[in-house]
């Protein structure tokens, strides 16, 4: 009987150190979160929040680029399929709307096509295209934002010649200065740019 006392005794002892041991740890722990004070709280949501927006940056920026090169390639592949199409005719380009006709073809890519019965072409922002004969050339016009605005015209005048931004009064062309065209593009209302690409400009009467 003294045996199974002495025993019993022990083992509550090991038990009372255990929870005593677990306790101090516990406790430990809360002295350590509790030492975590607010400003250091406020630092670690500062860098978080400083390398959010940097990483954003970089996002919109990749978008910009790949968007604005896919537009380009979009603008290639328009004017020369319309300038293929109208080639065999020798009656030139005509003068009225050649939207849809040019989106039920195919010359633009299945990533332009956008709609079900009633097909219409879209750049790569979602903004559509809209295509009309001027005798001897023709123009496209569509809208983009304004940072790709300035990545677009300058290469897309070399293999259109001429582009008008914004409605402005003054046409820009392959040999205008980048600095013109960088001002239309940044200087124009709203986050978005009206833009009218003009193919065989040398064409038009002045």
């Amino acid at each position: 009987m003294g045996d199974t006392s002495s025993l019993c005794l022990t083992n509550a002892a090991y038990f009372h150190n255990f929870i005593v041991l677990i306790k101090g740890k516990i406790m430990r722990i809360e002295r350590k979160i509790r030492g975590f004070t607010l400003i250091e709280l406020l630092i670690v949501l500062g860098v978080v929040a400083v390398i959010g927006a940097g990483m954003y940056a970089v996002y919109n920026n990749v978008m910009v680029a790949q968007k604005s090169n896919q537009e380009i390639d979009n603008l290639n592949v328009l004017k020369m399929g319309i300038e293929n199409l109208y080639a065999s005719s020798g009656k030139g380009y005509g003068s009225a709307p050649m939207t849809e006709m040019i989106a039920a073809s195919s010359i633009p890519t299945n990533s332009m096509k956008k709609g079900g019965t009633k097909i219409t072409i879209v750049n790569p922002w979602g903004n559509e295209y809209e295509i009309k004969g001027e005798d001897t050339t023709f123009s496209l016009k569509t809208k983009m934002p304004k940072t790709a605005c300035e990545k677009v015209v300058p290469v897309a005048l070399n293999s259109w010649g001429a582009a008008a931004v914004n409605g402005g009064s003054s046409i820009l062309t392959k040999s205008s200065d980048v600095t013109d065209i960088l001002a239309d593009c940044l200087n124009a209302d709203g986050d978005d740019v009206d833009i009218a690409f003009i193919a065989n400009y040398s064409d038009v009467p002045n």
